[in-house]
């Protein structure tokens, strides 16, 4: 699997995917629905942030924020680090691990 291009990993995974105005309550729905840990933010088809399950613990939860209230945009990580869908699985991984 490490060796795979990340397209063949991701291809029969459908991606989340919301606008930066969407409240954290709406996201976590939608994750929780999906039976996945993260949704991509896309200002029109421009990725912008993603939102994790541990950006809601770290950024949401242990600041007392309102879940219905806060928009994605603000809780977000901003322009995470991507990789080009020829690139391994292997290598994408890396890159997960040593940015964080």
């Amino acid at each position: 699997m490490l060796s795979e291009s990340v397209r063949n990993v991701m291809e029969p995974h459908r991606l989340l995917v919301a606008a930066p105005d969407t409240t954290v309550s709406a996201a976590v729905k939608l994750m929780a629905s999906k039976k996945v840990g993260a949704v991509m933010v896309l200002d029109g088809t421009r990725l912008v942030g993603i939102f994790t399950e541990r950006d809601l613990v770290v950024r949401v939860v242990a600041h007392d924020r309102d879940l219905h209230t806060t928009r994605l945009a603000e809780v977000m990580t901003k322009s995470p680090v991507t990789v080009d869908p020829g690139e391994t699985f292997g290598y994408a991984l890396l890159l997960m691990h040593e940015n964080g």
